[in-house]
């Protein structure tokens, strides 16, 4: 019905964009209030006075532990509230929003397609290995924290080897000359460097979510309350300061303080006889991808020609086959080192496909199944 309301008032009504928005939700929240009405007036209640007490001495008293389960819930939204969507309540400047509208289109793209179902994935099985708590289930939960942190880390370390040298190609391929101009390729370059941050979060996040208890639970979410708080009024101060620069350092604060947060709790959850250290995490031979990204970016700065549209296309392959040869030589370094974990990667990923026949996915089953590797 809400998509049937919205189609109405834009194509037959010609309302404007301004007003249909909040009308349409409107109109889906009383959908919402009189259907409910509807179903407990009609199935389960016999008199209207059941629902709306005469007096307001009846109504506190009616079901007190039923108003105390509403005002939870109410504070569980208004907290969700907050933390979601409590960044959206920052005014900026419009030419802000359509730099960082842009860069943050882009950016989610690689979030969403390699990190989320990465991190789904990881919430489920933590979640399975967290029923039991023996000393050797920990320590398989402690092996696979530390799997997924180096995933994450190599993952991350290549955007920022390759994104930063092809931060204009990919603002040209997507909007051809609309948005290639220096501010918003620096805001692209500032993003692929908080990509990572996004990335360890979600898998300690999602790690902490599955083993804590109900009251860690609720310090977890007491937490990002505040800390969402603190981020929307440090957000104004950024912004205020630096423009849609501020945008992105301080989202990238944010998620630095809340991993060193949830690092504080992985290592209180494992006692610090299992404590996770940054060298464990970095991937060997790491530095490679460092030479690589420099080396890129000054194929950026030098080889690739973008004043001009003929010449841009004539420097174009090459600048291509500079970072074509920079991450072949990546991955003749790195997975030598790492092809343990790479093994242990693919294993892993290869249980998780034996689960999609079961959902729905038999197709993808059959792709990367173990029967046709």
């Amino acid at each position: 019905m809400r998509c049937i309301t919205v189609y109405i008032l834009i194509k037959i009504l010609n309302m404007d964009m301004v007003v249909v928005f909040p009308l349409f939700q409107a109109i889906y929240g009383a959908c919402l209030l009189f259907t409910y009405w509807f179903y407990f007036l009609s199935c389960h209640v016999s008199k209207l006075h059941c629902i709306l007490p005469c007096r307001l001495q009846d109504w506190m008293d009616y079901d007190r532990k039923l108003w105390e389960t509403c005002l939870m819930f109410t504070g569980q939204s208004l907290k969700e509230l907050v933390v979601q969507k409590g960044q959206e309540l920052v005014p900026f400047s419009s030419s802000y929003l359509d730099d960082y509208g842009v860069v943050d289109r882009l950016g989610s793209l690689v979030v969403r397609l390699i990190f989320r179902p990465f991190e789904e994935s990881n919430r489920l099985k933590f979640a399975e290995m967290a029923s039991g708590r023996s000393p050797q289930m920990i320590l398989r939960m402690r092996t696979l924290l530390v799997l997924c942190l180096k995933i994450n880390c190599l993952a991350g370390l290549l955007i920022i080897a390759f994104g930063p040298g092809y931060s204009y190609f990919l603002l040209r391929m997507a909007y051809r000359e609309k948005h290639c101009d220096d501010g918003t390729q620096l805001l692209l370059i500032l993003y692929w460097f908080y990509v990572i941050s996004l990335a360890f979060n979600g898998t300690l996040e999602a790690f902490l979510q599955s083993v804590a208890s109900n009251s860690q639970l609720k310090m977890l979410n007491n937490f990002s309350l505040f800390w969402s708080v603190v981020y929307v009024l440090f957000k104004i101060l950024l912004i205020g300061y630096a423009g849609a620069v501020g945008l992105i350092v301080s989202d990238a604060i944010n998620m630095l303080l809340r991993i060193s947060y949830f690092m504080a709790l992985t290592r209180r959850f494992f006692q610090n006889s299992y404590a996770i250290s940054i060298h464990q995490v970095l991937p060997s031979g790491w530095w490679v991808l460092v030479l690589s990204g420099a080396a890129t970016i000054i194929s950026d700065m030098m080889v690739l020609n973008k004043e001009n549209k003929h010449p841009y296309w004539q420097t174009l392959p090459l600048h291509l086959g500079i970072g074509a040869s920079c991450f072949c030589l990546s991955c003749a370094v790195i997975y030598p080192r790492e092809k343990v974990l790479i093994d242990k990667f693919i294993k892993y990923t290869g249980t998780l496909t034996d689960r999609w026949q079961y959902v729905g996915f038999p197709f993808l089953h059959r792709m990367f199944g173990h029967n046709n590797k």
